[in-house]
């Protein structure tokens, strides 16, 4: 598993030629991804809405200042659009699209990469397909590492534990 990380690291050292930015929720995911691109130049967003509370906000903030990492807060609103607050069964992929393409509009030229693993697209997750279409990198997906290799990854490296197993995305779990 070392060998892949380690591929998986020279995949974002590649990227960051361009800059990258990191869709960071807070979560294991997200916080193992900007563990990995701390020392690169990286800026990560956190997104607030309704979804989250102040804990789960300060939580993020506070991940990214012990790293010594940039971190912008963007505030949305997700329920002022209607094909999200009327809850359809594909509500991800329009909070999804909404979010990420704020994310491409602050991000500019720089890649915007984001936690998905490779458990994430065995699953049916809408919100996946606007990834897609607005191309938008996941690389633990891109190489096949799961939420539990992120756990086992960091847990050996003894990380600040700040990070969450499930955080942000309660919209996509409960009915509204």
């Amino acid at each position: 598993m070392k060998e892949k990380f380690d591929k998986l690291k020279q995949y974002l050292r590649e990227l960051d030629k361009q800059g990258l930015c990191l869709a960071f929720s807070g979560g294991i995911d997200s916080c193992a991804l900007l563990y990995l691109c701390k020392d690169l130049n990286v800026i990560a967003v956190t997104f607030k809405s309704i979804f989250q509370t102040e804990q789960e906000i300060n939580e993020a903030k506070e991940f990214c200042n012990f790293y010594g990492i940039k971190q912008k807060i963007i505030e949305y609103y997700p329920l002022e659009n209607n094909l999200i607050k009327n809850n359809p069964k594909d509500r991800c992929y329009h909070c999804k699209k909404l979010i990420f393409s704020e994310l491409k509009r602050y991000a500019g030229n720089k890649i915007i990469i984001d936690g998905t693993n490779a458990d994430d697209i065995k699953t049916y997750r809408p919100g996946l397909k606007a990834l897609k279409e607005l191309g938008i990198y996941s690389p633990f997906a891109d190489f096949g590492i799961t939420k539990k290799r992120n756990h086992r990854f960091f847990k050996r490296r003894k990380y600040k534990e700040l990070c969450k197993t499930v955080f942000t995305l309660y919209g996509d779990t409960f009915p509204i």
